[in-house]
């Protein structure tokens, strides 16, 4: 009995570990991903942010892929898989605005929700995603 019990705390332990990776919020530790990429962003509004994540494919369009709630002045740094769609941009719903943002594998990249050189004009498709 005592084997099983100490199993099921290993499985537990184990599989919280894993779930720590792509897509979750990280401590810049991706375990599921081949090719792990972090991002940084930072809310620096004095009022709780609600940040959408988006992937674009050519034939399918717009694709949500995360959803997060940043308080005010802080930081999430989450965890993606750099393969596909992500590697040619980051889309990023925050502040009824959408910016697009290139990752890069070698670096942790950084994204300030306040940041205007990343902007781009919002699609119909999207505002249809993020209500």
């Amino acid at each position: 009995m005592k084997i099983l019990q100490f199993l099921f705390f290993v499985l537990l332990i184990g599989n919280a570990i894993i779930f720590q990776g792509c897509g979750l919020e990280s401590g810049s530790h991706c375990f599921a991903a081949s090719t792990p990429v972090d991002i940084e962003i930072q809310n620096t509004n004095d009022k709780e942010l609600k940040v959408i994540l988006l992937e674009f494919k050519q034939d399918d369009g717009f694709k949500r892929i995360g959803k997060l709630k940043i308080k005010p002045f802080q930081h999430k740094t989450i965890c993606l898989e750099y393969e596909g769609p992500i590697s040619k941009g980051l889309y990023i719903y925050a502040n009824n605005s959408l910016s697009k943002i290139s990752l890069s594998q070698t670096e942790l990249n950084r994204f300030n929700v306040n940041d205007r050189r990343y902007r781009i004009k919002l699609p119909a498709e999207v505002e249809e995603i993020v209500r």
